[in-house]
């Protein structure tokens, strides 16, 4: 598990999961760091499929929701996709209003989202026929 300020980083069944452990993405400075060290980590480490837990997150500045918007556009550029997970409800509540629910899929924990969507993939949905 990599570790940097303000974000570790796992893997789990086909997931790469960013769990970022401060309590509030409030700090420019802090916010850039943990930008760069998911850009970094997505570099070194390409993954189809990402996650972002921010369980322990409960207040976010308009630059943290861009900051999760750039980092989607990015794995979307790449092929891969991004999901959310563990929002807080008022965190979860600016995104509604905001109508980023319906850019992002959000989950409200990695083991809800594991459940769902193991090796990345939704659990309902039958792989291809390729045979007669």
């Amino acid at each position: 598990m990599a570790t940097e300020p303000g974000i570790q980083f796992s893997d789990q069944t086909g997931w790469r999961i960013a769990s970022c452990n401060l309590p509030a993405l409030d700090d420019l400075g802090k916010l850039d760091k943990i930008e760069q060290a998911c850009i970094r980590d997505l570099t070194e480490r390409p993954a189809r499929f990402a996650a972002i837990d921010l369980s322990q997150v409960n207040y976010m500045v308009t630059r943290g929701i861009g900051m999760l918007v750039g980092l989607l556009k990015r794995q979307r550029e790449s092929g891969g996709t991004l999901v959310l997970c563990g929002m807080d409800p008022n965190v979860r509540r600016t995104f509604r209003i905001a109508r980023l629910d319906r850019l992002f899929e959000i989950f409200p924990t990695i083991d809800a989202l594991v459940a769902a969507r193991p090796h990345g993939r939704p659990i309902n949905v039958d792989p291809p026929n390729f045979g007669p």
